[in-house]
Protein backbone atom coordinates (compact mmCIF):
# COMPACT_ATOMS: atom_id res chain seq x y z
CA UNK A 1 0.00 0.00 0.00
CA UNK A 2 2.63 2.55 1.36
CA UNK A 3 4.49 2.00 -2.30
CA UNK A 4 1.50 2.39 -4.20
CA UNK A 5 0.14 5.86 -2.29
CA UNK A 6 3.47 7.05 -2.99
CA UNK A 7 3.80 6.61 -6.62
CA UNK A 8 0.26 8.04 -6.47
CA UNK A 9 1.80 11.56 -4.89
CA UNK A 10 4.94 11.55 -5.85
CA UNK A 11 4.98 10.24 -8.92
CA UNK A 12 1.79 10.85 -10.64
CA UNK A 13 3.39 12.13 -13.50
CA UNK A 14 4.37 8.32 -14.69
CA UNK A 15 1.46 6.64 -12.90
CA UNK A 16 -1.47 8.95 -15.05
CA UNK A 17 -1.64 6.31 -17.44
CA UNK A 18 -3.30 4.14 -15.42
CA UNK A 19 -6.21 6.62 -15.13
CA UNK A 20 -6.43 7.50 -18.95
CA UNK A 21 -9.28 4.93 -19.24
CA UNK A 22 -11.49 6.20 -16.28
CA UNK A 23 -14.93 8.00 -18.09
CA UNK A 24 -15.57 11.69 -18.32
CA UNK A 25 -18.79 14.09 -17.15
CA UNK A 26 -19.55 17.20 -17.02
CA UNK A 27 -22.75 16.41 -14.84
CA UNK A 28 -24.74 17.81 -17.65
CA UNK A 29 -28.45 17.00 -16.47
CA UNK A 30 -30.17 14.42 -19.25
CA UNK A 31 -31.65 16.84 -21.78
CA UNK A 32 -34.35 14.05 -22.39
CA UNK A 33 -35.45 14.60 -18.76
CA UNK A 34 -35.17 18.58 -19.15
CA UNK A 35 -37.99 18.05 -21.70
CA UNK A 36 -39.88 15.59 -20.33
CA UNK A 37 -43.57 17.41 -19.53
CA UNK A 38 -44.69 14.05 -17.51
CA UNK A 39 -41.56 13.80 -15.21
CA UNK A 40 -40.96 14.71 -11.80
CA UNK A 41 -37.35 14.98 -12.36
CA UNK A 42 -37.87 17.77 -14.57
CA UNK A 43 -38.25 20.11 -11.66
CA UNK A 44 -34.37 18.79 -10.30
CA UNK A 45 -33.03 20.75 -13.25
CA UNK A 46 -35.65 23.73 -13.30
CA UNK A 47 -37.60 24.57 -10.35
CA UNK A 48 -40.39 26.29 -12.73
CA UNK A 49 -41.19 23.07 -13.96
CA UNK A 50 -44.00 20.39 -12.75
CA UNK A 51 -45.53 17.45 -14.09
CA UNK A 52 -48.60 18.26 -16.13
CA UNK A 53 -52.18 17.24 -14.76
CA UNK A 54 -50.79 15.89 -11.72
CA UNK A 55 -51.33 17.23 -8.04
CA UNK A 56 -49.34 15.29 -6.35
CA UNK A 57 -46.41 12.90 -6.71
CA UNK A 58 -43.81 10.51 -4.73
CA UNK A 59 -40.40 10.37 -6.71
CA UNK A 60 -38.88 6.77 -5.61
CA UNK A 61 -35.18 6.33 -6.14
CA UNK A 62 -33.42 6.22 -9.57
CA UNK A 63 -30.16 6.55 -10.69
CA UNK A 64 -28.40 8.77 -13.20
CA UNK A 65 -24.86 7.96 -14.58
CA UNK A 66 -22.70 10.49 -16.96
CA UNK A 67 -19.97 9.77 -19.01
CA UNK A 68 -18.02 11.91 -21.60
CA UNK A 69 -14.44 10.51 -22.50
CA UNK A 70 -11.51 11.75 -24.72
CA UNK A 71 -11.44 8.31 -24.95
CA UNK A 72 -13.55 5.19 -26.70
CA UNK A 73 -12.28 1.63 -26.37
CA UNK A 74 -10.70 1.52 -29.61
CA UNK A 75 -8.30 4.33 -28.47
CA UNK A 76 -6.54 2.28 -25.95
CA UNK A 77 -6.83 -1.09 -27.13
CA UNK A 78 -6.01 -2.80 -30.43
CA UNK A 79 -6.76 -6.26 -32.09
CA UNK A 80 -5.20 -7.51 -35.01
CA UNK A 81 -6.71 -10.35 -37.08
CA UNK A 82 -4.85 -13.44 -35.81
CA UNK A 83 -4.48 -12.07 -32.11
CA UNK A 84 -5.59 -13.77 -29.12
CA UNK A 85 -6.10 -10.84 -27.33
CA UNK A 86 -6.52 -7.21 -27.15
CA UNK A 87 -3.07 -4.99 -26.69
CA UNK A 88 -2.91 -1.28 -25.53
CA UNK A 89 -1.09 0.54 -28.33
CA UNK A 90 0.50 3.08 -26.19
CA UNK A 91 1.37 5.42 -29.22
CA UNK A 92 -1.97 5.74 -30.59
CA UNK A 93 -3.35 5.93 -26.77
CA UNK A 94 -0.91 9.50 -26.32
CA UNK A 95 -1.66 10.60 -29.50
CA UNK A 96 -5.95 10.63 -28.66
CA UNK A 97 -4.87 12.75 -25.30
CA UNK A 98 -2.37 15.24 -26.41
CA UNK A 99 -5.42 18.00 -26.50
CA UNK A 100 -7.57 16.79 -24.13
CA UNK A 101 -8.41 18.20 -20.26
CA UNK A 102 -9.71 16.58 -17.42
CA UNK A 103 -11.23 13.07 -17.47
CA UNK A 104 -14.41 12.40 -15.04
CA UNK A 105 -17.40 10.46 -13.44
CA UNK A 106 -20.18 11.33 -11.96
CA UNK A 107 -22.88 9.77 -9.81
CA UNK A 108 -26.80 11.40 -9.39
CA UNK A 109 -28.61 9.15 -7.36
CA UNK A 110 -31.94 10.78 -6.30
CA UNK A 111 -33.57 8.92 -3.18
CA UNK A 112 -36.65 10.08 -2.53
CA UNK A 113 -38.85 13.05 -4.26
CA UNK A 114 -42.26 14.99 -3.40
CA UNK A 115 -44.63 17.49 -4.85
CA UNK A 116 -47.81 18.87 -3.96
CA UNK A 117 -49.84 21.53 -6.79
CA UNK A 118 -52.11 24.06 -4.43
CA UNK A 119 -53.18 25.75 -8.14
CA UNK A 120 -51.37 29.23 -8.26
CA UNK A 121 -47.96 27.51 -6.86
CA UNK A 122 -46.42 24.50 -5.77
CA UNK A 123 -44.34 22.82 -3.24
CA UNK A 124 -41.32 20.02 -4.14
CA UNK A 125 -38.69 18.56 -1.86
CA UNK A 126 -36.19 16.12 -2.53
CA UNK A 127 -33.18 13.80 -0.83
CA UNK A 128 -30.55 12.40 -2.98
CA UNK A 129 -26.85 11.28 -3.47
CA UNK A 130 -24.31 12.52 -5.29
CA UNK A 131 -20.71 11.64 -6.77
CA UNK A 132 -18.70 14.32 -8.44
CA UNK A 133 -15.42 13.24 -9.68
CA UNK A 134 -12.60 14.67 -12.19
CA UNK A 135 -9.07 14.06 -12.82
CA UNK A 136 -6.73 16.32 -14.99
CA UNK A 137 -4.99 15.22 -18.28
CA UNK A 138 -1.67 17.23 -18.61
CA UNK A 139 -0.70 18.14 -22.00
CA UNK A 140 2.46 18.05 -20.71
CA UNK A 141 2.41 14.73 -19.76
CA UNK A 142 0.97 13.43 -23.25
CA UNK A 143 3.95 15.52 -25.13
CA UNK A 144 6.79 13.89 -22.23
CA UNK A 145 5.78 10.23 -23.07
CA UNK A 146 5.44 10.71 -27.00
CA UNK A 147 8.69 12.94 -27.53
CA UNK A 148 11.17 12.22 -24.71
CA UNK A 149 13.06 15.10 -23.11
CA UNK A 150 15.62 15.91 -26.17
CA UNK A 151 13.35 17.83 -27.83
CA UNK A 152 13.06 20.57 -24.68
CA UNK A 153 16.52 21.59 -23.89
CA UNK A 154 17.92 24.58 -22.75
CA UNK A 155 17.21 26.91 -20.32
CA UNK A 156 13.45 28.36 -20.72
CA UNK A 157 12.32 25.27 -22.38
CA UNK A 158 11.40 23.29 -19.34
CA UNK A 159 8.39 20.84 -19.98
CA UNK A 160 5.88 20.96 -17.65
CA UNK A 161 4.61 17.74 -17.08
CA UNK A 162 1.97 18.55 -14.25
CA UNK A 163 1.05 21.93 -13.99
CA UNK A 164 -2.17 22.20 -11.80
CA UNK A 165 -4.78 20.04 -9.89
CA UNK A 166 -4.85 16.28 -11.05
CA UNK A 167 -7.72 15.48 -8.74
CA UNK A 168 -10.90 16.08 -7.79
CA UNK A 169 -13.80 13.59 -6.01
CA UNK A 170 -16.88 14.82 -3.57
CA UNK A 171 -19.52 12.45 -2.40
CA UNK A 172 -22.05 14.42 -0.53
CA UNK A 173 -25.80 14.53 0.63
CA UNK A 174 -28.51 17.08 -1.04
CA UNK A 175 -31.55 18.38 0.50
CA UNK A 176 -34.11 20.66 -1.39
CA UNK A 177 -36.99 22.14 -1.47
CA UNK A 178 -38.28 24.37 -3.98
CA UNK A 179 -41.61 26.61 -4.64
CA UNK A 180 -43.08 27.24 -7.63
CA UNK A 181 -45.73 30.25 -8.42
CA UNK A 182 -47.80 30.81 -10.81
CA UNK A 183 -47.78 34.73 -11.65
CA UNK A 184 -49.98 34.50 -14.53
CA UNK A 185 -51.73 32.05 -16.77
CA UNK A 186 -48.35 31.84 -18.87
CA UNK A 187 -45.62 32.92 -16.35
CA UNK A 188 -44.30 30.46 -13.82
CA UNK A 189 -40.84 31.47 -11.89
CA UNK A 190 -39.26 28.67 -9.35
CA UNK A 191 -36.67 28.55 -6.80
CA UNK A 192 -34.80 25.77 -4.63
CA UNK A 193 -32.66 26.09 -1.52
CA UNK A 194 -30.46 23.02 -1.22
CA UNK A 195 -28.77 21.59 2.03
CA UNK A 196 -25.01 19.82 1.34
CA UNK A 197 -23.69 17.73 3.73
CA UNK A 198 -20.06 16.39 2.45
CA UNK A 199 -19.38 13.00 3.30
CA UNK A 200 -15.77 12.48 1.55
CA UNK A 201 -13.37 14.88 -0.82
CA UNK A 202 -9.58 14.04 -2.07
CA UNK A 203 -8.29 16.66 -4.07
CA UNK A 204 -5.04 17.87 -5.14
CA UNK A 205 -3.82 21.56 -5.29
CA UNK A 206 -0.42 23.47 -6.24
CA UNK A 207 0.95 20.15 -7.73
CA UNK A 208 4.01 20.60 -10.96
CA UNK A 209 6.22 18.48 -11.73
CA UNK A 210 8.78 20.15 -14.08
CA UNK A 211 11.29 18.59 -16.40
CA UNK A 212 14.85 20.24 -17.34
CA UNK A 213 17.12 18.88 -19.61
CA UNK A 214 20.63 20.34 -20.53
CA UNK A 215 21.57 21.42 -23.73
CA UNK A 216 23.83 18.27 -24.28
CA UNK A 217 20.89 16.38 -23.07
CA UNK A 218 23.51 15.11 -20.05
CA UNK A 219 21.75 16.72 -17.24
CA UNK A 220 17.82 16.05 -16.50
CA UNK A 221 16.60 17.83 -13.38
CA UNK A 222 13.21 17.54 -12.28
CA UNK A 223 11.52 19.84 -9.90
CA UNK A 224 8.41 18.75 -7.76
CA UNK A 225 5.96 19.83 -5.63
CA UNK A 226 2.37 18.52 -4.85
CA UNK A 227 -0.40 18.52 -1.70
CA UNK A 228 -3.10 15.78 -1.65
CA UNK A 229 -5.74 17.00 1.14
CA UNK A 230 -8.52 14.73 2.17
CA UNK A 231 -11.45 15.61 4.49
CA UNK A 232 -14.59 13.73 6.04
CA UNK A 233 -14.87 9.95 6.31
CA UNK A 234 -11.07 9.01 4.62
CA UNK A 235 -8.67 8.98 6.78
CA UNK A 236 -4.46 8.17 6.01
CA UNK A 237 -1.77 7.78 8.70
CA UNK A 238 1.48 7.92 8.55
CA UNK A 239 2.10 4.08 7.13
CA UNK A 240 -0.25 5.17 4.44
CA UNK A 241 -2.91 3.51 4.89
CA UNK A 242 -6.54 4.61 4.06
CA UNK A 243 -9.43 3.91 6.61
CA UNK A 244 -13.23 4.78 5.98
CA UNK A 245 -14.75 6.30 9.38
CA UNK A 246 -18.50 5.14 9.93
CA UNK A 247 -19.95 8.22 10.82
CA UNK A 248 -22.60 10.63 10.33
CA UNK A 249 -20.52 13.98 8.70
CA UNK A 250 -20.83 17.50 9.45
CA UNK A 251 -19.13 19.45 6.61
CA UNK A 252 -21.98 21.52 5.32
CA UNK A 253 -22.70 23.62 2.65
CA UNK A 254 -25.95 25.42 1.15
CA UNK A 255 -26.40 26.04 -2.64
CA UNK A 256 -29.67 27.75 -4.94
CA UNK A 257 -31.43 27.04 -8.11
CA UNK A 258 -33.78 29.51 -9.96
CA UNK A 259 -36.06 28.91 -13.24
CA UNK A 260 -38.62 30.28 -14.95
CA UNK A 261 -41.30 29.38 -17.50
CA UNK A 262 -43.24 31.11 -20.60
CA UNK A 263 -45.85 28.71 -21.56
CA UNK A 264 -49.11 29.34 -24.05
CA UNK A 265 -50.86 27.21 -26.77
CA UNK A 266 -48.24 27.42 -29.26
CA UNK A 267 -44.89 28.04 -27.05
CA UNK A 268 -42.72 26.67 -24.03
CA UNK A 269 -39.86 28.77 -23.22
CA UNK A 270 -38.29 28.34 -19.98
CA UNK A 271 -34.41 28.70 -18.58
CA UNK A 272 -32.58 28.22 -15.52
CA UNK A 273 -29.71 28.30 -13.11
CA UNK A 274 -28.34 25.61 -10.91
CA UNK A 275 -25.72 25.57 -7.95
CA UNK A 276 -25.74 28.95 -7.84
CA UNK A 277 -22.82 29.64 -5.02
CA UNK A 278 -22.86 25.86 -4.02
CA UNK A 279 -19.56 25.40 -1.85
CA UNK A 280 -19.13 22.73 1.00
CA UNK A 281 -16.97 23.71 3.53
CA UNK A 282 -14.73 20.69 5.05
CA UNK A 283 -14.16 21.01 8.48
CA UNK A 284 -13.48 17.33 9.83
CA UNK A 285 -10.74 14.88 9.69
CA UNK A 286 -8.59 17.70 7.63
CA UNK A 287 -5.57 15.97 6.25
CA UNK A 288 -3.09 17.71 3.99
CA UNK A 289 0.27 15.29 2.32
CA UNK A 290 3.26 17.49 0.93
CA UNK A 291 6.76 16.57 0.83
CA UNK A 292 8.44 16.54 4.00
CA UNK A 293 11.28 19.36 2.68
CA UNK A 294 9.14 21.46 0.60
CA UNK A 295 9.62 21.94 -3.18
CA UNK A 296 12.32 18.88 -4.57
CA UNK A 297 14.53 19.05 -6.74
CA UNK A 298 16.19 15.43 -8.50
CA UNK A 299 18.88 15.12 -10.85
CA UNK A 300 19.03 12.26 -13.78
CA UNK A 301 23.06 12.55 -15.58
CA UNK A 302 23.00 11.48 -19.17
CA UNK A 303 19.41 10.13 -19.09
CA UNK A 304 17.86 10.18 -22.71
CA UNK A 305 14.03 9.35 -21.96
CA UNK A 306 12.88 9.34 -26.07
CA UNK A 307 12.98 5.40 -26.13
CA UNK A 308 10.47 5.14 -22.66
CA UNK A 309 8.01 4.23 -25.35
CA UNK A 310 9.00 1.59 -28.31
CA UNK A 311 6.91 -0.08 -30.92
CA UNK A 312 3.79 0.75 -28.83
CA UNK A 313 4.42 -0.11 -25.66
CA UNK A 314 6.30 1.26 -22.72
CA UNK A 315 10.05 0.36 -21.72
CA UNK A 316 8.87 -0.94 -18.17
CA UNK A 317 12.96 -1.55 -16.88
CA UNK A 318 12.99 2.52 -17.30
CA UNK A 319 9.75 3.25 -16.17
CA UNK A 320 10.80 1.23 -13.06
CA UNK A 321 13.49 3.01 -12.41
CA UNK A 322 12.52 6.55 -12.84
CA UNK A 323 9.67 5.59 -10.04
CA UNK A 324 11.97 4.20 -8.14
CA UNK A 325 14.25 7.02 -7.55
CA UNK A 326 10.42 9.34 -7.21
CA UNK A 327 10.22 7.44 -4.18
CA UNK A 328 13.27 7.68 -2.81
CA UNK A 329 13.70 11.16 -2.68
CA UNK A 330 10.40 12.74 -2.74
CA UNK A 331 9.58 11.53 0.76
CA UNK A 332 5.71 12.70 2.09
CA UNK A 333 4.75 14.59 5.40
CA UNK A 334 1.25 14.12 7.11
CA UNK A 335 0.03 17.33 8.47
CA UNK A 336 -3.15 18.29 10.34
CA UNK A 337 -5.21 20.39 7.81
CA UNK A 338 -7.23 23.83 8.04
CA UNK A 339 -10.97 23.70 6.71
CA UNK A 340 -11.48 24.47 3.12
CA UNK A 341 -14.11 25.10 0.33
CA UNK A 342 -14.62 23.26 -2.54
CA UNK A 343 -17.31 24.36 -5.16
CA UNK A 344 -20.38 22.79 -7.35
CA UNK A 345 -20.20 23.30 -10.98
CA UNK A 346 -22.48 25.78 -12.14
CA UNK A 347 -25.39 25.16 -14.48
CA UNK A 348 -27.32 26.78 -17.06
CA UNK A 349 -30.60 25.73 -19.71
CA UNK A 350 -32.31 27.64 -21.73
CA UNK A 351 -35.25 25.50 -23.86
CA UNK A 352 -37.58 26.92 -26.33
CA UNK A 353 -40.14 24.38 -27.50
CA UNK A 354 -43.21 24.53 -30.28
CA UNK A 355 -46.70 22.64 -29.65
CA UNK A 356 -47.73 20.42 -32.61
CA UNK A 357 -50.90 18.93 -31.10
CA UNK A 358 -49.32 16.30 -28.71
CA UNK A 359 -45.96 16.70 -30.14
CA UNK A 360 -43.28 19.40 -28.87
CA UNK A 361 -40.15 20.15 -30.66
CA UNK A 362 -37.51 22.46 -29.90
CA UNK A 363 -33.82 23.30 -28.28
CA UNK A 364 -32.27 23.16 -25.51
CA UNK A 365 -28.99 24.50 -24.33
CA UNK A 366 -27.02 23.04 -21.61
CA UNK A 367 -23.66 25.50 -20.11
CA UNK A 368 -21.63 24.26 -17.28
CA UNK A 369 -19.21 26.22 -15.57
CA UNK A 370 -16.50 24.03 -13.82
CA UNK A 371 -14.50 26.25 -11.25
CA UNK A 372 -12.85 23.22 -9.65
CA UNK A 373 -9.36 22.72 -11.75
CA UNK A 374 -6.30 25.20 -11.47
CA UNK A 375 -3.13 25.51 -13.53
CA UNK A 376 -0.07 27.14 -12.80
CA UNK A 377 1.28 30.65 -14.74
CA UNK A 378 4.25 31.62 -15.30
CA UNK A 379 5.55 32.56 -12.17
CA UNK A 380 4.06 28.99 -10.89
CA UNK A 381 1.53 31.12 -8.91
CA UNK A 382 -1.80 29.01 -8.97
CA UNK A 383 -4.31 30.07 -10.93
CA UNK A 384 -8.35 29.09 -12.45
CA UNK A 385 -8.99 27.36 -15.29
CA UNK A 386 -12.51 28.10 -15.24
CA UNK A 387 -14.00 25.77 -17.74
CA UNK A 388 -16.86 26.03 -20.07
CA UNK A 389 -18.50 22.76 -21.35
CA UNK A 390 -21.41 23.14 -23.72
CA UNK A 391 -24.38 21.10 -25.35
CA UNK A 392 -27.34 22.29 -27.56
CA UNK A 393 -29.36 19.65 -28.35
CA UNK A 394 -32.74 19.54 -30.86
CA UNK A 395 -35.38 17.67 -29.00
CA UNK A 396 -38.67 16.15 -30.04
CA UNK A 397 -41.34 14.79 -27.45
CA UNK A 398 -44.73 12.98 -27.99
CA UNK A 399 -46.97 12.07 -25.42
CA UNK A 400 -49.80 9.20 -25.88
CA UNK A 401 -52.53 10.27 -24.22
CA UNK A 402 -50.49 10.61 -20.69
CA UNK A 403 -49.64 6.65 -20.63
CA UNK A 404 -46.49 7.11 -22.93
CA UNK A 405 -43.92 9.11 -23.16
CA UNK A 406 -41.45 9.37 -25.94
CA UNK A 407 -38.66 11.45 -26.49
CA UNK A 408 -35.62 11.82 -28.48
CA UNK A 409 -32.67 14.17 -29.03
CA UNK A 410 -29.43 14.84 -31.22
CA UNK A 411 -27.08 17.18 -29.26
CA UNK A 412 -23.79 18.36 -30.36
CA UNK A 413 -21.12 18.48 -27.64
CA UNK A 414 -18.35 21.10 -26.43
CA UNK A 415 -15.83 19.64 -24.19
CA UNK A 416 -13.92 22.50 -23.70
CA UNK A 417 -11.56 20.73 -25.99
CA UNK A 418 -13.53 19.38 -28.82
CA UNK A 419 -16.50 19.75 -29.78
CA UNK A 420 -18.41 16.19 -30.96
CA UNK A 421 -21.15 16.86 -33.45
CA UNK A 422 -22.63 13.38 -33.58
CA UNK A 423 -24.24 12.63 -29.77
CA UNK A 424 -27.87 11.21 -30.30
CA UNK A 425 -30.30 10.59 -27.54
CA UNK A 426 -33.90 8.14 -27.01
CA UNK A 427 -35.91 7.59 -23.52
CA UNK A 428 -39.12 6.40 -22.90
CA UNK A 429 -41.76 6.89 -20.02
CA UNK A 430 -44.55 4.49 -19.42
CA UNK A 431 -47.31 5.64 -16.74
CA UNK A 432 -49.54 1.99 -15.80
CA UNK A 433 -53.03 3.47 -14.76
CA UNK A 434 -51.32 6.80 -15.08
CA UNK A 435 -50.26 6.29 -11.61
CA UNK A 436 -47.31 3.89 -11.65
CA UNK A 437 -44.53 5.57 -13.83
CA UNK A 438 -41.36 3.99 -14.87
CA UNK A 439 -38.66 5.92 -17.17
CA UNK A 440 -35.47 5.11 -19.21
CA UNK A 441 -33.45 7.35 -20.78
CA UNK A 442 -29.91 7.31 -22.91
CA UNK A 443 -28.70 10.37 -24.37
CA UNK A 444 -25.37 11.97 -25.41
CA UNK A 445 -24.23 8.97 -27.42
CA UNK A 446 -21.57 9.86 -29.35
CA UNK A 447 -21.14 6.87 -31.30
CA UNK A 448 -23.62 3.89 -31.91
CA UNK A 449 -21.15 1.71 -31.96
CA UNK A 450 -19.94 0.90 -28.85
CA UNK A 451 -16.47 0.09 -29.39
CA UNK A 452 -15.98 3.48 -30.32
CA UNK A 453 -18.19 5.79 -28.15
CA UNK A 454 -16.93 8.60 -26.06
CA UNK A 455 -19.60 9.84 -23.79
CA UNK A 456 -23.49 8.75 -23.09
CA UNK A 457 -25.74 9.47 -20.19
CA UNK A 458 -28.12 6.79 -18.70
CA UNK A 459 -31.56 7.55 -16.32
CA UNK A 460 -33.52 5.00 -14.42
CA UNK A 461 -36.23 5.15 -12.02
CA UNK A 462 -39.64 4.72 -11.00
CA UNK A 463 -42.67 7.26 -9.61
CA UNK A 464 -45.89 7.12 -8.49
CA UNK A 465 -48.37 9.75 -10.04
CA UNK A 466 -51.19 10.59 -7.77
CA UNK A 467 -53.98 12.37 -8.06
CA UNK A 468 -54.13 13.33 -11.45
CA UNK A 469 -56.45 15.96 -13.92
CA UNK A 470 -58.04 15.55 -16.92
CA UNK A 471 -56.92 19.42 -17.96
Amino acid sequence: MKRKLTTLIAGLAMMAGSFFIAPQAQAQNSNLIYSATRMPQSNLANPALYPSRNRFYLALPGVNINFQSPLSFNNIFEYQQGDTAAFINMNHLLDTLGANGNLAFDLDVPVAGVGLDLGKFFLTANVGVKLNSSIGIPVGLSTFLNQGNVPFRGAGNELYLLDGNLLDATLYAEAGVAAGLRLTDNLTVGARFKIMDGYFNMSTVNTMLRLYTSTGADELRADINYQLRSAGCIAIDSNNNFSISNYIPNNYGVGFDLGARFENDMFDISASINDIASTITWSENVKNIVPSNGEGSFSFTGLDLTGLIQNGSMDTSMFNNITDTIMNIVTPSYLEGESYKTHIPTKFNLSGMVKLGRFRAGALFHGEFDHTIENLDAANQAIRNNSFHSSTSIVGEMNIADWVEILASFSVVDDGHKVNWFNPGLGVSVSLGRAIQIYGMMDYISNLRLVEAKSFNVSLGLNLLLSNTSK
